[in-house]
């Protein structure tokens, strides 16, 4: 049975409000009025929060995938975009696992836009003090952690990094489709737009904004593959985009990815959209993210690492 070592609540809250700067203040507020996420959505003993519809569509992809015999022997509590608050809902029993979604860093170590959106607010950090573990879903945020939290605040729990999402069980290709769709956002005079309207190529459908689901999948179907545009100037990796293309058994076309995934061997290069076989493309992807980056694979390692705390001979996650 997981049975965390943790802080007791009143020890946790009486470290929060030892240090009641202005952004904890906006932090413990939040956390009194957000008692519950808005979607939950339940695995067996694993429940997944989100406050968000996209993020929620995460939840549920990831579930898709999840395979059935993995046992935590406990319940545990998936909160899916840390840099959200949830509140009062950091103190389910049980393991609590946390999934950073934000891009803040690019390879090049270049700030990004999630940087600069949760600047002064300290939910990610509050996320990393209250969880048994945090995913990352980026290598490149690395540098957060190490460089910009105060050694005073680094993370209490452990930081695995890595776009650890997708299945173990390989998702057949679907070559059905004509052109590419492109789903996220997206305003008139943005970058993403500038380069869909420069893309000299399959004709390119731009999903409206705030569609999710059954709807977004059926869309998703009639096209020959996705279109992945970075939001800001840098080289990174949306991979919840991914994971939704390829739950649909579609290729992605994109800009330069993180090196983890190689340009014209794991997806089809924007600019270059007729060179590579896009069956062999998408097998080559299938078998990295289904062998490396499986979400049950990661749960099968936390269990594991648990019980090793259990005996006493834990070492924690690689960091």
């Amino acid at each position: 049975m997981i049975n965390p070592a943790k802080p007791a609540i009143w020890t946790t809250i009486r470290n929060i409000v030892r240090d009641l700067t202005p952004p904890r203040i906006r932090w413990l507020r939040r956390a009194i009025i957000n008692r519950k996420p808005k979607f939950i959505r339940k695995h067996g003993d694993i429940v997944f929060m989100a406050w968000h519809p996209i993020l929620d569509q995460l939840s549920r992809e990831i579930i898709v995938g999840l395979d059935n015999e993995v046992i935590l022997g406990g319940p545990v509590t998936i909160y899916v975009g840390i840099h959200r608050d949830f509140g009062l809902a950091w103190f389910r029993r049980g393991l609590k696992i946390g999934i950073q979604t934000e891009q803040l860093y690019d390879a090049d170590g270049m700030a990004l836009f999630g940087l600069k959106k949760t600047s002064g607010d300290d939910s990610i950090l509050w996320g990393n003090q209250l969880a048994d573990y945090v995913i990352d879903l980026s290598e490149n945020n690395r540098k957060f952690y190490e460089e910009d939290v105060p050694k005073d605040k680094r993370p209490a729990a452990e930081v695995m990094y890595g776009p650890h999402i997708f299945p173990s069980n390989k998702i057949p290709f679907n070559r059905e489709g004509l052109g590419l769709l492109f789903f996220g956002a997206i305003s008139e005079d943005g970058r993403r737009a500038e380069i869909i309207r420069r893309i000299d190529g399959p004709p390119v459908t731009v999903v409206p904004g705030g569609t999710y689901g059954e709807e977004l999948y059926a869309l998703i179907d009639q096209c020959q593959g996705v279109l992945n545009i970075h939001y800001a100037d840098g080289v990174y990796t949306e991979a919840p985009r991914l994971l939704t293309a390829y739950l649909r058994g579609k290729v992605v076309y994109s800009e330069l990815l993180d090196s983890i995934f190689e340009p014209g061997v794991d997806y089809m290069v924007l600019g270059h959209e007729e060179e590579g076989d896009v069956s062999e493309v998408f097998e080559r992807f299938s078998e990295k993210v289904t062998s490396r980056y499986s979400f049950s694979n990661l749960l099968r390692a936390i269990a594991d690492l648990e019980r090793s705390k259990e005996r006493g001979k834990g070492t924690g996650p690689a960091r």
